[in-house]
């Protein structure tokens, strides 16, 4: 979806990502209040749409008919949802 150009480049710039941050559990003080936002890629392949509304329960979403790299292919209107998601 973004320009097969684009995508070589970022590619060959990605390195590998820990597993532990997503298995370890926080914990989180009841007093603190944590905001979460997520943007859903519709048209992931990485993370299928349906695992990600799993993973995004309790959170504010936005959908987006992207792949899982919405940064290349639609960075202005990802920009556009961040900026609601700051607020």
């Amino acid at each position: 979806m973004c320009d097969p150009a684009d995508g070589a480049e970022a590619a060959s710039k990605i390195g590998g990502q820990p597993v532990v941050p997503f298995v370890d559990p926080v914990e989180i003080d009841d007093a603190v209040e944590v905001k979460r936002s997520y943007v859903l890629t519709l048209r992931d392949q990485a993370i299928p749409p349906a695992l990600q509304r799993h993973m995004a329960q309790s959170s504010n979403v936005s959908e987006l008919d992207t792949d899982h790299s919405p940064f290349l292919s639609r960075p202005d209107e990802l920009a556009e949802i961040l900026l609601v998601f700051a607020k």
